[in-house]
């Protein structure tokens, strides 16, 4: 008897803490990096999670990124963040990706691969802006016209 309400109690315990079967998802995704001056582009999304016009709250989430669960921190209004990085090179100058959310079951159920469907997904892109360098350095400009400058007044 008790070896069967365990049992019922590991089968049944996932479908309760799971997800909606169709989650609405208010998200606010951040790029920031900029090639000449930092060696990664980091990622930073801010998102809410509506189930039944019912906020969802302190919901455990992992957050699968280029192939890497990343736990996702929340707070107790219901605001979820995620973080994640990558290096700077041609994709990462305008790229898109997409970012899939598993619930504690749905990460257990996927067992690592970061391939598997999640819960709901949020599409994050990224333009760099573009690199607006002088050939010289600013330094050096203000050195030559200020060397001018004393040229013009001491020769008059």
């Amino acid at each position: 008897m008790l070896r069967a309400l365990v049992l019922l109690a590991l089968v049944a315990a996932p479908a309760f803490g799971a997800l909606c079967a169709s989650p609405v998802v208010e998200e606010n995704t951040v790029a920031v990096g900029d090639p000449a001056m930092f060696k990664n582009t980091i990622f930073t999304s801010t998102f809410s999670i509506k189930c039944d016009d019912e906020s969802v709250v302190e919901e455990v989430l992992y957050a699968s990124v280029n192939g890497k669960f990343i736990p996702v921190s929340y707070d107790e209004s219901g605001n979820y963040q995620v973080s994640w990085s990558i290096q700077h090179s041609e994709e990462s100058a305008s790229s898109a990706a997409t970012v899939q959310f598993f619930d504690a079951a749905g990460f257990e159920a996927a067992n690592g691969d970061a391939s598997a469907t999640g819960a709901f997904s949020i599409d994050a892109s990224f333009s760099a802006p573009l690199n607006l360098q002088l050939p010289l350095k600013p330094q050096f400009l203000a050195l030559v016209w200020l060397a001018f400058l004393f040229y013009m007044v001491w020769n008059k």
